[in-house]
This record gives C-alpha cells, sequence and structure tokens, in this order.
C-alpha cells in the first residue's frame, strides 16, 4: 500500500509541473526519480542504471529517425503534394482522408499543419468553424494507438518488449471504432461537394511510409533498422541540402522527447521492482479491464500528451496486467488524451480555426463515448 501512496505523490508532482508549463521531460525526470528514491532509497541509483539496455537504445533511434524522416517531409512541403492528389476522391472523402494521411506523420505541431491544409478543402465545404475544427483534430488522431510510427506506440513497444507494428494486434479495435464514431457524425456536415484541384502525382509522396511499413510487414525486420534506411534513402533522394539536414537531424534530438523515452524506461523499471502495479491491481483484482481504463483514462486526461501519457500508463500497467488487458489501457489513454483541454493539438486547431470552443468540445465528447462504446 505504501507504493501506491508513493506512486499517488509522483504522479500528483508530474501532473502539477506540466499544469505549471514545465517541460514535459523533465516533469517526468522529476517525478520518476522522486518514486525511486521514496521507495528504494539510495538504491534507485542501481535499478535505474538496469533501464539503460538495447531495448531503450532501439527505442531512442527509433523515435530519433521517425522525426527526422517526417522533418524533412514538412521542410521539403511533401504534404500540400500528397493532398492536392488526394483530391481526386472528391472534397468530401478529401476533408476525411487528408487529417487522417497528415497523421500518418507524427510531425510535431503537426495538427496545426493539417489544419492549414484542409482549410481551402472545408472552405468549398461549407462547413462550420467548429465542424472544422472537429473533423481535422478527430480524424487525425484516429490511427494514433496502431500506427507503428507514432512516438507514444514506439515507446509502449519498447516497454512490454516488441516491434512497435505489433501493437496493432492489442489495439485494432480502437481505430476501427473511432473512425465509425467519427463517420457518423461527420457525414451529416457534409452537405455540398464542389470541385478541388487535383494532381494525382501528389499520392507519389507517399512512397517513403508505404515502403517502411510493407517491408516490416513482409520481412519482420526490425522497423529501428528499416527506419534507419529509408531515411538515409529518402535524404539522398530528396536532395536535402546542409542546412535542411542539419534542422531536421536537431529537431530529431529534441531533448524534451529523448528525457521522455528515457524516463519512461527508467519509470518503468522501478514500477516493476516495487510491484506496485500487481499490487493495484490485487485491490482492484475483479475490476481488471475498468481498472486498466480509468488509470490510463485518468493519466490521458491529466497530461494531455500522448507520448508521456501512454509511457506513464504502461509503465504502471504493462507488469501487471495481462496482455488481453492492454486494449483497455490503449482505450483510456487514446480517450482520455482526445478530451483533455490540454492536449497541444486540440489547442493548436481551436486557435487556427477559432470556434466556440463547447460547440467543438460537445462533437469530441460525443465521438470518445462512441468509441468507447463500439
Amino acid at each position: 500500500m505504501q507504493s501506491i501512496i508513493y506512486l499517488a505523490i509522483s504522479m500528483a508532482i508530474i501532473f502539477f509541473l506540466i499544469f505549471k508549463k514545465f517541460d514535459a521531460g523533465i516533469a517526468l525526470f522529476i517525478g520518476t526519480f522522486l518514486y525511486g528514491i521514496l521507495v528504494f532509497g539510495l538504491s534507485f541509483l542501481g535499478i535505474a542504471v538496469k533501464a539503460f539496455d538495447l531495448n531503450m537504445l532501439n527505442t531512442l533511434v527509433t523515435f530519433v529517425m521517425v522525426i527526422f524522416m517526417t522533418e524533412i517531409m514538412r521542410i521539403k512541403g511533401v504534404a500540400t503534394k500528397i493532398i492536392k492528389g488526394l483530391n481526386i476522391l472528391g472534397s468530401r472523402m478529401t476533408a476525411i482522408v487528408t487529417p487522417l494521411i497528415i497523421g500518418l506523420l507524427p510531425m510535431p505541431g503537426g495538427a496545426y499543419v493539417s489544419a492549414a491544409i484542409t482549410k481551402p478543402v472545408f472552405e468549398k465545404l461549407n462547413l462550420k468553424p467548429e465542424e472544422e475544427t472537429y473533423i481535422n483534430y478527430w480524424f487525425r488522431h484516429v490511427l494514433t494507438m496502431s500506427w507503428p510510427l507514432v512516438p507514444g506506440v514506439i515507446i509502449v513497444a519498447g516497454i512490454i518488449g516488441i516491434e512497435p507494428y505489433q501493437i496493432v494486434r492489442y489495439t485494432w479495435p480502437i481505430p476501427l471504432a473511432s473512425i465509425i464514431a467519427g463517420l457518423a457524425l461527420t457525414l451529416s456536415m457534409l452537405k455540398s461537394s464542389q470541385s478541388l484541384e487535383k494532381d494525382i502525382k501528389g499520392l507519389i509522396h507517399l512512397w517513403p511510409i508505404i515502403t517502411i511499413v510493407l517491408i516490416v510487414l513482409v520481412t519482420k525486420m526490425p522497423l529501428m533498422h528499416v527506419l534507419v534506411s529509408i531515411s538515409i534513402l529518402y535524404a539522398v533522394v530528396s536532395r536535402i541540402n546542409y542546412k535542411e539536414f542539419r534542422e531536421a537531424f536537431m529537431r530529431a534530438l529534441n531533448p524534451t522527447i529523448l528525457a521522455v523515452v528515457i524516463a519512461a524506461f527508467i519509470f518503468s523499471k522501478f514500477i516493476l521492482f516495487s510491484n506496485v502495479g500487481i499490487e493495484m491491481v490485487n485491490i482492484l483484482r475483479n475490476w481488471g479491464a475498468v481498472s486498466s481504463f480509468l488509470i490510463s483514462f485518468t493519466i490521458g486526461i491529466l497530461i494531455g500528451i500522448e507520448s508521456v501519457s501512454m509511457a506513464l500508463s504502461f509503465s504502471i500497467l504493462a507488469t501487471s496486467v495481462p496482455a488481453q488487458l492492454f486494449i483497455y489501457a490503449f482505450l483510456g489513454v487514446y480517450v482520455g488524451h482526445l478530451l483533455s483541454p490540454s492536449h497541444p493539438c486540440l489547442v493548436m486547431t481551436v486557435e487556427y480555426y477559432k470556434p466556440e470552443y463547447s460547440k467543438t468540445y460537445k462533437y469530441i465528447v460525443l465521438s470518445a463515448f462512441f468509441t468507447t462504446l463500439i
């Protein structure tokens, strides 16, 4: 019971610091080491060192290469070209598919990027600001729990010791339910359709993502190896200059992101050696699915940052609940972080489209509820 109290204190400190606009990496490090010191005393250092293994290195390199590749795509303006290719689907489908496709490129500030790109499409459809905000925000995140290039998926895969593409075996119902819930609201909003500028050649620019996914699925090669190879190839083919290379690589070495990954692995070791997850599950032994959902939902809605929320949730749950209950932990994080008022993507999208916040939030709540129900 004492370990649970210490965990609650550490989590409260992490939440407080993030709400006070502390760097997420620093906040997570402070909370992690506070928990380690309270539970293990001076021996916490020996346990922390155990986290620095090949699994952590693999996760870090994978993380860096994902951001590096998507930054090159951003610098080269690839997203706009991809959307012109998608316009062959018609304005209604483009309005839905565009934020989803941009969501495959987990770039920092991606919600703002997709908002800017979808604005001309939404204007053709005469959508209200709250409808524009909802469609862009919701469909950008429908694949968050399954797409192997998403930072949070990479972290969780490292924590539970599998390849990122294997996460889908636990999470596939979530994107399915999320898309159904989103379409139920969105299709009633898309009442008119007008022609848009089309260029099917723009779809060619999806080749790095398609190539990575196909190679991993067909050959079962580690994602890290494929990412390194394709990212280098893409950099060469894109003919990036030194300035562009340096910008993309420095963004990929974002200290906050690296700190979140390292702290998450250390925290998971502390959780494992303290058996606090097992204690929590024993208290709620007859409520395994509910407790998995509520723990991760609470973390998700309070923090609002996908990678941090997933890292914290699975640091607690990965070693203490059976794998068949992981789906509820993923669902809790997904719904929670989408409903969080501190979610950066929500803040940026609202800032861009200028809707009435309450009307937009109503749509998000309804879709979150139906996703959970499905």
